[in-house]
C-alpha cells in the first residue's frame, strides 16, 4: 500500500508538474529558460538553429548535466558526493560537402551552466520553433539549393563581397570547391557515414 501511495505521488508530480512545464516549453508564448528547463527542449531529432542563424542541425543526443549532490548523514552514517556544474552537449549533424561527397557532419554544442532564465535566443542553438523570422526555414532550404548548384567546380556571376580580401566584386567567376579547399585545409569538414 506504501509503495502505491507513492506511485500515486509520483504520477501527480509528473502530471501537474513535469508535463505542465513541457508544455509551457513547447508553447509559443516561452521565450526564456531555465538551465534545467533544457533538456526539455532539445530531443533527438529536432531542427535547430545556431544562434547566428546561419547553420541549421538536427539533434542526434544530449548529454551531460550531472546532478548536484552534497554531504548527508543516514542512520549515523556521512555520503559524500562531488558537486558537478557540467554543460549540457548536444550532439548534432549538418550537412556538408568535403569537395568529393556531401553528406552528414558531427558536431557537439556545450551549453554551460547558468543561473536563473535566459532568452532562448542567446543559446549557443536553440530550436527552430523559437526563431523569430517565421520564413527562416525556408530561406536556409533555398541556400542548401544553391549551394548543391554551385558545389563541384561551376561558372557563375558574382555579386558581393569576396570570401578572404572583402572586395567587392561584380563580375564571372569559376567556383572550384577543390582548390578552395587545398588552399584552406582548415575548411575541409569530415564527412561521416551515419545510420
Amino acid at each position: 500500500q506504501e509503495a502505491f501511495n507513492d506511485l500515486g505521488c509520483l504520477v501527480r508530480f509528473i502530471d501537474e508538474d513535469i508535463n505542465s512545464r513541457r508544455d509551457y516549453l513547447n508553447n509559443s508564448d516561452c521565450n526564456r529558460v531555465f538551465f534545467s528547463d533544457l533538456w526539455h527542449i532539445f530531443q533527438p531529432g529536432d531542427e535547430v538553429l545556431a544562434r547566428d542563424g546561419r547553420r541549421a542541425y538536427r539533434v542526434v543526443n544530449v548529454t551531460g548535466a550531472k546532478h548536484k549532490v552534497g554531504a548527508f548523514d543516514v542512520d549515523g552514517r556521512a555520503f559524500q558526493f562531488d558537486v558537478h556544474d557540467n554543460p549540457i552537449t548536444i550532439h548534432c549533424t549538418y550537412v556538408d560537402f568535403n569537395g568529393n561527397k556531401l553528406g552528414p557532419v558531427s558536431e557537439s554544442l556545450k551549453i554551460q551552466k547558468y543561473d536563473g532564465e535566459r532568452d532562448v535566443g542567446l543559446l549557443p542553438v536553440y530550436p527552430f520553433r523559437f526563431a523569430k523570422d517565421p520564413d527562416l526555414r525556408n530561406r536556409l532550404i533555398e541556400r542548401g539549393k544553391l549551394f548543391l548548384e554551385a558545389a563541384g567546380v561551376k561558372h557563375m556571376h558574382c555579386a558581393g563581397y569576396a570570401f578572404d580580401t572583402h572586395d567587392e566584386v561584380d563580375s564571372q567567376v569559376i567556383i572550384d570547391f577543390k582548390e578552395a579547399l587545398i588552399r584552406h585545409e582548415a575548411w575541409i569538414p569530415i564527412v561521416e557515414n551515419l545510420i
